[in-house]
């Protein structure tokens, strides 16, 4: 599909091993690692971990930052079949995957849906729901329209999801949830969703499942 060529798959070996995968992940944040001989990064040991595990396929960088790009910005949806592809085959082999209930989608505001036209992270669950036959829900809203995330330092990305979110009393029906995403950068979105969540379901596990993991 990169290079163009015509094959009865979503993508050529050739371009399937180009693309930057995240093979050595820290298990709780997708931090990439450089040994094997540990499962956490030296962030994760030291501080406090994310509010959930997060599974990144891919790693933030060209050729896929470009294709992501393409794919947000430019309104070419084409890509998220593959995106949803390479997220399978990733997933597939991960023995720290959690079997979820329910896939969630990382919900836009109201007026920036309005604007792109689309919300990315839930074209990808769609995708994802058929590959794996697990539905996707719609319990949890975003209720406050921030500013984009991007460009922003980690204390005003933290401080720009302050209740953004807000999840139905529903959603305690799903013990198990994969949330769903295009990017993973500091994991603020994440940790915003997840104490909306959390709310509704002390008891719930959660998992991010992401594409790509920005670093």
């Amino acid at each position: 599909m990169l290079c163009r060529r015509r094959i009865n798959a979503p993508i050529c070996t050739t371009c399937l091993k180009s693309l930057p995968w995240n093979h050595n992940p820290c298990q709780r944040c997708a931090f990439p690692l450089i040994s094997s001989e540990t499962l956490l990064c030296g962030k994760c040991l030291c501080e406090a971990s994310p509010s959930m595990p997060v599974l990144a396929a891919m790693l933030y960088q060209p050729p896929l930052r470009e294709l992501i790009h393409a794919y947000k910005f430019s309104q070419q949806a084409v890509w998220a079949k593959l995106f949803a592809h390479v997220m399978m085959m990733y997933l597939s082999n991960l023995s720290y995957r959690l079997s979820p209930d329910a896939l969630l989608a990382v919900p836009l505001h109201k007026k920036r849906l309005l604007d792109r036209g689309f919300n990315q992270a839930d074209i990808l669950a769609q995708h994802l729901s058929h590959g794996l036959n697990i539905p996707v829900i719609y319990l949890c809203t975003r209720v406050k329209n921030t500013l984009a995330q991007h460009g922003l330092t980690k204390p005003a990305r933290k401080n720009n999801l302050r209740t953004a979110f807000s999840a139905h009393p529903k959603i305690g029906r799903y013990p198990k949830i994969a949330i769903v995403d295009d990017i993973m950068t500091t994991g603020a979105t994440l940790s915003a969703m997840a104490r909306a969540i959390t709310l509704q379901n002390p008891q719930a596990q959660l998992q991010a499942w992401c594409l790509a993991r920005a670093c």
